[in-house]
């Protein structure tokens, strides 16, 4: 799922109340940026709001803003970190996921050359990954878009 579509859900959730409306504000805040190395999980952000509401001491209003809560965090989808097309991922940070398993990426090997590669699994129990044709990949990247006529301005906002 994209950031875009994330903030898509988000902004359907009805909030209630000044700590959801804030939380729902700061999510959407958060995806509207570039990613980062500051990440945290639905389930932390869960821990943060539930430690606010812990200091109500009106049970009516705790069992409101718990079932919100709730409601948001089974919302919110679970937002994986996406490569950004035109920066190398170094094969010593990891390989893309296994649902991307045949897809297409630019892979550079240890002499400096980038070729497009298909990335596969092996089939044994550890599915090791590998990209097709290239024995010493060091980086790689996902594969820019196709071109479709008219795509040109959204394409350079990607």
């Amino acid at each position: 799922m994209t950031s875009d579509e994330a903030i898509t859900v988000l902004n359907m959730v009805e909030a209630h109340g000044s700590l959801v409306i804030q939380a729902k504000e700061m999510a959407v805040k958060a995806l509207e940026q570039d990613s980062c190395e500051d990440v945290i999980s639905r389930e932390e952000v869960k821990q943060f709001l539930y430690e606010r509401i812990d200091r109500l001491n009106d049970d009516e209003l705790y069992d409101i803003f718990s079932k919100i809560i709730d409601d948001l965090y089974n919302e919110l989808p679970s937002v994986t970190p996406q490569p950004k097309i035109g920066h190398w991922i170094p094969v010593s940070e990891g390989y893309p996921p296994i649902e991307d398993e045949y897809k297409d990426f630019l892979v550079t090997d240890d002499k400096g050359e980038i070729t497009v590669q298909k990335l596969y699994f092996t089939i044994d129990i550890k599915r090791q990954p590998y990209f097709s044709g290239m024995v010493n990949p060091v980086a790689w990247m996902p594969s820019p878009f196709p071109y479709k006529p008219g795509s040109e301005v959204e394409d350079a906002n990607r």
